[in-house]
Protein backbone atom coordinates (compact mmCIF):
# COMPACT_ATOMS: atom_id res chain seq x y z
CA UNK A 1 0.00 0.00 0.00
CA UNK A 2 2.92 2.49 0.98
CA UNK A 3 4.82 1.74 -2.36
CA UNK A 4 1.62 2.80 -4.84
CA UNK A 5 1.01 5.29 -2.57
CA UNK A 6 4.45 6.94 -2.46
CA UNK A 7 4.18 5.99 -6.44
CA UNK A 8 1.15 7.89 -6.96
CA UNK A 9 2.38 10.80 -4.79
CA UNK A 10 5.94 10.86 -7.18
CA UNK A 11 4.03 11.38 -10.54
CA UNK A 12 1.75 13.49 -8.66
CA UNK A 13 4.94 16.21 -8.30
CA UNK A 14 6.29 15.60 -11.58
CA UNK A 15 2.90 16.27 -13.04
CA UNK A 16 1.52 12.84 -15.04
CA UNK A 17 -1.73 13.54 -13.59
CA UNK A 18 -3.12 10.33 -14.81
CA UNK A 19 -0.62 8.11 -13.45
CA UNK A 20 -0.68 10.06 -9.99
CA UNK A 21 -4.69 8.84 -10.32
CA UNK A 22 -4.36 5.61 -11.39
CA UNK A 23 -2.09 4.51 -8.62
CA UNK A 24 -3.81 6.25 -6.01
CA UNK A 25 -6.87 4.36 -7.37
CA UNK A 26 -5.17 0.57 -7.26
CA UNK A 27 -4.74 1.73 -3.55
CA UNK A 28 -8.54 2.07 -2.86
CA UNK A 29 -8.94 -1.12 -5.32
CA UNK A 30 -6.94 -3.48 -2.68
CA UNK A 31 -7.24 -1.28 0.41
CA UNK A 32 -11.17 0.42 0.57
CA UNK A 33 -10.33 1.62 4.19
CA UNK A 34 -6.96 3.46 3.18
CA UNK A 35 -7.85 7.23 4.25
CA UNK A 36 -4.68 8.27 3.34
CA UNK A 37 -5.57 7.22 -0.36
CA UNK A 38 -9.05 9.01 -0.55
CA UNK A 39 -7.13 12.01 0.71
CA UNK A 40 -4.26 11.77 -1.67
CA UNK A 41 -6.94 11.38 -4.71
CA UNK A 42 -9.02 13.80 -3.61
CA UNK A 43 -6.10 16.24 -3.36
CA UNK A 44 -4.83 15.08 -7.04
CA UNK A 45 -8.59 15.48 -8.18
CA UNK A 46 -8.28 19.28 -6.69
CA UNK A 47 -5.03 19.71 -8.34
CA UNK A 48 -6.04 18.93 -11.67
CA UNK A 49 -9.02 21.05 -10.95
CA UNK A 50 -11.69 18.38 -10.90
CA UNK A 51 -13.62 19.54 -7.96
CA UNK A 52 -16.67 17.62 -8.02
CA UNK A 53 -14.34 14.55 -8.58
CA UNK A 54 -12.25 15.60 -5.52
CA UNK A 55 -15.53 15.88 -3.57
CA UNK A 56 -16.86 12.82 -4.26
CA UNK A 57 -14.06 11.05 -3.44
CA UNK A 58 -13.32 12.94 -0.08
CA UNK A 59 -16.79 12.62 0.81
CA UNK A 60 -16.41 8.38 0.17
CA UNK A 61 -13.52 8.98 2.39
CA UNK A 62 -14.98 10.55 5.42
CA UNK A 63 -17.78 7.55 5.00
CA UNK A 64 -14.63 5.16 5.88
CA UNK A 65 -13.55 7.29 8.90
CA UNK A 66 -13.82 10.96 9.72
CA UNK A 67 -10.43 12.65 9.61
CA UNK A 68 -9.39 16.34 9.54
CA UNK A 69 -7.67 16.38 6.56
CA UNK A 70 -10.13 14.99 4.40
CA UNK A 71 -12.78 17.53 5.71
CA UNK A 72 -10.13 20.03 5.21
CA UNK A 73 -8.93 18.98 1.46
CA UNK A 74 -13.24 18.98 1.09
CA UNK A 75 -13.74 22.51 1.92
CA UNK A 76 -11.30 23.40 -0.48
CA UNK A 77 -12.32 21.94 -3.45
CA UNK A 78 -15.96 23.25 -2.38
CA UNK A 79 -14.41 26.28 -2.01
CA UNK A 80 -12.29 25.79 -5.31
CA UNK A 81 -15.33 25.13 -7.10
CA UNK A 82 -17.35 28.01 -5.92
CA UNK A 83 -14.38 30.68 -7.84
CA UNK A 84 -15.14 28.60 -11.36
Amino acid sequence: MNLLNSLGMAYSDMGDDENAVNFFKKVLQHYPASVISYNNLGRQYIKMEEYDRAIEILERGLKVRDEPHLRYNLAKAKAEKTKK
